[in-house]
């Protein structure tokens, strides 16, 4: 379903990314793991169409994306950062019905359908925030806002950027279970950015380390070592338990 062929990404003679090639099939449920800085949000920016390579190819459902806009019809991506402010004059109903608008040539229109926008909110569980205002929910609750806001545009694949970063556990514990529950319960392809190794979700089948913009390891999840993280990250076993909490495969 998504194919990542060679792709490099270059700033200023600086490679953010490179060679990174990389296939992600049909409900596959995959996580990017690596320290800060290794080029994980910039591979889910070149996924999505954000940013084009500077070198490879992005293949989408068997559809190349060239230089002209991708509108992004079938990936859903939820960012790291999202709601950093917290007076937003805006209701759950209204975030969520901002993922039925789509890109056109030159503006934003529509889809329209409000049965998709509930049907979303049912998902996530969170039918009965829906008119509640999003500056007054947590931020586990935000999280269900976002990754609903995606769900309704019906996308066939969902890219999570951190998304247990700044919660609380039990937020964290409860985020984990919504998107396992998603991907058993709906099928939809999964990739799961994180450095929290130790709330790696149970059902992601393969992991892929990445760090200084290459890709250090694609393996199985019961293929990873404990040698191919203290690599990744760079410490011994001990600073890294600290740094990611306990990995399990």
């Amino acid at each position: 379903m998504i194919e990542i062929r060679n792709v490099s990404i270059i700033r200023e003679g600086i490679y953010i990314l490179k060679g990174v090639s990389l296939s992600i099939k049909k409900g596959e449920f995959v996580a990017i793991v690596g320290p800060n800085g290794a080029g994980k949000t910039t591979l889910l920016d070149v996924i999505t169409g954000f940013i084009k390579p500077t070198e490879g190819d992005v293949v989408i459902k068997n559809k190349r994306l060239d230089k002209k806009i991708y509108t992004g019809e079938n990936i859903g991506y939820v960012f790291q950062e999202e709601y950093s402010r917290s007076n937003i004059p805006l209701t759950v109903e209204d975030v969520v019905s901002i993922g039925g608008y789509k890109r056109g040539s030159s503006f934003f229109h529509l889809k329209g359908n409000p049965g998709l926008i509930d049907k979303a909110l049912e998902e996530v569980g969170i039918s009965n925030l829906k008119h509640r205002s999003v500056s007054n929910l947590s931020g586990g609750e935000r999280r269900k806002v976002s990754i609903a806001r995606e769900l309704s545009r019906q996308v066939d694949a969902l890219l999570l950027d951190e998304v247990l970063a700044n919660l609380d556990p039990p937020a964290q514990i409860d985020i984990n279970g919504l998107i396992q529950r998603l991907h058993e319960e709906l099928g939809i392809t999964i990739v799961f950015v994180t450095h929290l190794l130790h709330y790696l979700p149970e059902r992601v089948e393969r992991i892929v380390g990445l760090k200084n913009g290459e890709v250090l390891f694609d393996k199985p999840r019961n293929k990873i070592t404990g040698r191919m993280l203290t690599e990744l990250y760079g410490c011994d076993g001990n600073k890294l338990s600290k740094y990611v909490g306990t990995f399990r495969v």
